[in-house]
């Protein structure tokens, strides 16, 4: 695949290391960057020796990164996540020490014998020693994942033929992430979310099983949507119809994001605004990116875009989404580094509305 120019923007990433930080304020700051997620409490962590970095990335929809901590109690109420999505689901890959407890009512233990496959959205408590793993989260839809059907915990031996394939890929992914630009991070991510979904589905070939429950009709229905955001003629009737569910059915499953056209509009737009963030300034790219994504007005384009995400696409076009983020609540953000807050894992997750690594 070949590179882009070294001025294209690459992809929005956070890091932390306890090294930049004075010892008696290292757990402070370890807890501040993972607040949101999980819970850490202060008191549970033993200071002497503490010591923890992460360098996470945006890969598409998914985050990808690096974690390693000495040790700590993890805690996380699903209703407490300060997460936007509620489709998230998690692989683990422990290249050194354990992780071990409780999520929901399954006990587990996490180690470097294995990979790890859970629904993010449950109950956890657990202890971790000398840790040190990769993660990639991913859309419920992009793996065709139905919790409704498939287990919400699942290992795989690394020495097994499959895990063999999904640690290479895994590894390599995250070594080329700091040089990825967004288009090719976007290539690489649909390539990592196929494989995953083949092991995922493996026993779901037949898509007609999407069709047994309420969940499972809804993540088709999403999927549905997602793969079909560049066609004009994407309506509620068109997933009626694709995917066979009534209207009242289908207004149910999208009442939490403002309706069909609002869910499908908003979608539209985040990848509008990546693709402005990866492009360079020039006549008629913001037009040209308009039309791609659907929308056949450039000015009625143009007002949406501002009052989604509080800038206009001539502020977001060259910029790298890291550097000036989508906000679903309209405000405007700086661009310059000087003028950033600090980051803290959660905002990777929930960029544009459509994030994803644990």
């Amino acid at each position: 695949m070949a590179m882009m120019p070294d001025s294209a923007p690459q992809i929005p990433s956070v890091s932390f290391d306890t090294s930049a930080y004075a010892p008696e304020h290292r757990i402070d700051a370890w807890c501040r960057f993972n607040a949101g997620l999980f819970e850490l409490r202060k008191h549970e962590i033993p200071e002497h020796g503490f010591a923890a970095s992460a360098q996470s990335y945006r890969v598409g929809q998914a985050v990808l990164g690096r974690y390693s901590v000495t040790g700590n109690i993890v805690r996380r109420a699903e209703n407490r996540l300060k997460v936007e999505r509620e489709d998230l689901f998690v692989l683990r890959l422990h290249r050194a020490g354990y992780t071990k407890g409780v999520m929901s009512d399954a006990s587990f233990t996490m180690q470097s014998d294995r990979f790890t496959l859970f629904d993010f959205h449950q109950d956890l408590n657990a202890e971790t020693e000398n840790v040190d793993y990769i993660s990639v989260t991913m859309p419920y839809a992009a793996i065709g994942y139905d919790p409704s059907r498939h287990s919400k915990l699942l290992q795989l031996p690394y020495a097994s033929p499959v895990g063999r394939v999904l640690r290479s890929n895994l590894e390599m992914m995250l070594e080329l992430a700091p040089t990825l630009t967004q288009s090719e991070a976007a290539v690489l991510a649909d390539g990592f979310s196929g494989l995953l979904k083949g092991i995922i589905t493996r026993d779901l070939r037949d898509e007609s099983v999407f069709q047994k429950s309420q969940q499972s009709l809804e993540v088709a229905a999403r999927r549905f949507v997602e793969s079909n955001l560049r066609e004009p003629s994407l309506d509620a009737g068109t997933i009626c119809r694709s995917v066979g569910v009534s209207r009242p059915t289908l207004y149910r499953m999208f009442a939490d994001d403002g309706g069909v056209g609002r869910a499908i509009t908003k979608q539209r737009l985040e990848r509008a605004f990546e693709d402005l963030a990866a492009s360079e300034p020039a006549r008629g790219a913001i037009a040209r990116i308009a039309r791609y994504w659907a929308f056949s007005d450039p000015a009625y384009f143009s007002r949406l875009f501002r009052d989604t995400f509080g800038v206009t696409p001539s502020e977001a076009i060259g910029s790298s989404i890291g550097s000036l983020k989508p906000s679903p609540l309209g405000r405007r953000h700086h661009s310059r580094a000087s003028e950033r807050p600090s980051w803290s894992l959660v905002d990777l997750y929930n960029m544009g509305g459509t994030a994803s690594v644990s």
